[in-house]
């Protein structure tokens, strides 16, 4: 995962997604849905099949995912949802 990037972004429209590529070159968007609430839980969702596309681009695997977005949050509990799948690691 040398030079790889994991990240959620938000565009101008307020669309979320699950990014993922290379810090010096080509990445790729899946769309996502982002819930964060008050107490410091953050859900991110994403299909299995978009999921799967990145796994068969990058070779990530959901811990890589879920490891890299506790990174972009650190003071969250951070859920990642993979189709009906909940990957979760709690602070």
């Amino acid at each position: 995962m040398e030079n790889l990037f994991i990240q959620s972004t938000i565009n101008d429209q307020g669309q979320t997604s699950l990014e993922v590529g290379f810090e010096d070159g080509f990445s790729t968007l899946i769309p996502s849905e982002f819930n964060a609430n008050a107490h410091n839980h953050i859900t991110i969702a994403v299909t299995r099949k978009d999921f799967w596309g990145l796994q068969a681009d990058f070779g990530i695997s959901e811990t890589d995912a879920l490891g890299s977005l506790i990174k972009q949050f650190p003071n969250d509990n951070v859920n990642l949802i993979i189709g009906s799948k909940i990957v979760r690691k709690f602070r």
